[in-house]
């Protein structure tokens, strides 16, 4: 009897050990997947934090150059006195250079323009005019203008002194003086990279020009609208 009891007794505290066994063993396996899952998940927030900063190493866009070159345009002309108002079409070589300064919002720039020019008016007068200008231009980009905004909008204006000289058929070459200012609206777009850019710009000029010829002289306002396109170096 004694043999048999003590058979029952080991046979039941196997079963229990294996039931408890059986309910123990999905807890640890738990533990165990919450441990190993834990794993890719702080590399990932790792990764993620070193790639926060893409722009890091790239260039900040501080200072610019742009050429650019204007195409034909109409002007229309007023002399002081109005003695002559007559709109004239024009076909010009105008090549605009700025030299200038980045603050994202801003951008000052100095100025430098060539211009050479065959008016003909509605009386099939020509006449041929050559100056060159500098002066200074100040643009709010209505989107800033930092790395990695690829198209920036803006507003600009700019005044410049101009010297130069015109000739009109069977009459003498007159010197030219004077002073201007505009007002522009365009865009840069950078399609390529993070220095080149493409620009495209209508703006709309107002000069007060004196033409010198002795003992005459001749003080005339001219409004001319125009369309440039041309290309911006940042570094």
């Amino acid at each position: 009897m004694k043999t048999i009891a003590f058979s029952l007794i080991f046979m039941l505290s196997s079963i229990g050990f294996a039931e408890d066994t059986q309910v123990q063993s999905p807890q640890a396996n738990t533990q165990t997947q919450s441990n190993t899952s834990t794993i890719p998940i702080q590399k990932a927030k790792e990764i993620n934090t070193m790639e926060v900063d893409t722009t890091r190493n790239l260039r900040p866009r501080s200072k610019i150059m742009t050429w650019k070159y204007n195409g034909s345009n109409t002007v229309f002309s007023t002399s002081k006195n109005n003695e002559s108002s007559k709109s004239s079409q024009r076909d010009k070589v105008d090549l605009d250079m700025e030299v200038g300064r980045n603050f994202g919002s801003f951008q000052f720039s100095i100025l430098l323009s060539y211009f050479s020019s065959v008016d003909i008016d509605s009386d099939e007068v020509k006449t041929k005019t050559r100056f060159s200008g500098t002066g200074i231009g100040l643009r709010y980009n209505i989107i800033e203008n930092t790395v990695g905004n690829d198209f920036i909008p803006y507003t600009k204006i700019g005044i410049f002194n101009i010297k130069g000289s015109s000739k009109t058929d069977n009459e003498s070459t007159i010197d030219i003086t004077g002073s201007a200012s505009g007002l522009g609206l365009g865009f840069d777009w950078f399609p390529f990279s993070e220095i080149f850019a493409v620009n495209l710009e209508f703006s709309t000029i107002n000069s007060n020009v004196l033409y010198s010829s002795n003992p005459n002289k001749i003080d005339s306002k001219n409004i001319s609208d125009q369309l440039s396109i041309g290309f911006g170096l940042y570094f």
